[in-house]
């Protein structure tokens, strides 16, 4: 499983740290994984930052259609960091379009988590 979904802050945004070759099947899984997480969740907004700095992407775009968290009415931002790969971002960005998502990449997870909390003003107080 070269994937990790955990609470970066609990309730308010997802951390997916993605390693090795990530393939259809593990997005599957961490997708499933990452709508259990929304369906527990109070919050009215969850986001997803993505670290991507260890991981070679190969999922296919057929599969992006199928992603169930980004049509899920409690989705926020999609934030990408260390997405090396021209395939890596070619995905997010293809996938910010499918769904009409709001994505930010950037750097590193310094960037993502300063970003996130300027854009949701529930997290500021939390990421300082």
């Amino acid at each position: 499983m070269p994937y990790q979904n955990t609470w970066l802050i609990e309730d308010r945004v997802i951390f997916r740290k993605i390693w090795g070759n990530f393939t259809d099947l593990e997005a599957q899984n961490s997708d499933q994984e990452a709508l259990t997480m929304f369906e527990q969740s109070s919050a009215s907004k969850i986001h997803i930052l993505i670290d991507l700095s260890d991981a070679c992407v190969r999922v296919s775009g057929e599969l992006v259609h199928q992603l169930g968290t980004p049509r899920h009415p409690k989705y926020g931002w999609l934030v990408v960091y260390g997405a090396q790969s021209s395939a890596a971002r070619a995905l997010v960005f293809f996938a910010s379009q499918v769904f009409n998502l709001q994505y930010q990449v950037v750097e590193n997870h310094h960037q993502a988590v300063e970003f996130l909390a300027g854009m949701d003003t529930m997290l500021s107080h939390e990421t300082s």
